[in-house]
């Protein structure tokens, strides 16, 4: 129980930072936890201050040099000086605090200043009472020419919501074809969702893959995607006992499908 507990924590800290970031340098600096961050420019971890405050998911993002651009909790977003960015409070309607994968940082295909910034919301309220209607996805795109070069959120493309009953999973996976798919889960049934982002944009229709084990209750826990890309760990935690599992899929670069569920361990 206590190594599932400490993998589902070092998954959740490896996806939340790496998954977005797969340029080379751009993951060089992590934010997150309680004013918390390290930098990894030297080779080595140094510990650095921030002014983020969450338990869970957050996200960060470097340039090709390695130097921090801006991080986020998924409701917030402030720059490289730590300074809450103009337009950067209030980025959606909805929680992220207590969201295990609650934001993603993706660069534009085509647009080397700007980033969709995806915000994923928490299955439960401050009480720990499940909503209804939860873990909705949006997503705010943020332009570094903006703010003397600081960066800030394109007013016309903020907490812009793409989708709803989802889990609190989210992964960005390089596609081989110029492309990137942003991997989702919806909340109560045995359905990925892969977004594809190109040049045009974010596709409104989803690839869709019916793929899983009953009981179908994706809540929380953590997607993790291999370096090569073909093999997916979810770690599941739903209501019912019998849906905490880590589960083994296959996935394919080329068309956003999940497949092959292999459940490795219950807890």
């Amino acid at each position: 129980m206590k190594n599932l507990l400490l993998f589902c924590l070092i998954l959740t800290l490896i996806s939340t930072h790496l998954s977005a970031q797969y340029y080379s340098n751009e993951n060089k600096i992590w934010i997150f936890g309680q004013s918390a961050g390290l930098n990894f420019n030297s080779g080595t971890p140094v510990p650095i201050s921030s002014k983020i405050n969450t338990t869970e998911g957050c996200a960060s993002v470097s340039d090709p040099s390695g130097q921090l651009l801006y991080y986020s909790d998924g409701k917030t977003a402030w720059d490289r000086n730590d300074s809450l960015m103009p337009s950067g409070s209030s980025l959606v309607s909805f929680l992220t605090s207590s969201s295990t994968q609650a934001a993603a940082i993706v660069r534009s295909v085509n647009n080397s200043d700007q980033y969709y910034l995806f915000s994923l919301e928490q299955v439960e309220d401050s009480t720990g009472a499940i909503l209804a209607n939860s873990c909705h996805l949006a997503y705010s795109i943020i332009d570094m020419s903006l703010n003397g070069g600081l960066g800030d959120v394109i007013s016309t493309s903020k907490g812009i919501v793409i989708d709803s009953m989802l889990s609190e999973k989210m992964v960005v996976i390089p596609g081989n074809d110029c492309n990137l798919w942003l991997l989702v889960h919806e909340r109560n049934t045995p359905i990925f969702k892969a977004y594809e982002i190109t040049a045009r944009g974010i596709s409104s229709a989803p690839v869709t893959s019916f793929e899983g084990v009953a009981p179908y209750q994706f809540y929380r826990g953590v997607f993790k995607i291999s370096p090569d890309r073909k093999k997916l760990v979810n770690m599941n935690t739903g209501i019912a006992n019998a849906a905490n599992r880590m589960e083994l899929y296959d996935f394919n670069a080329n068309t956003g499908i999940v497949s092959n569920c292999n459940v490795i361990n219950t807890y």
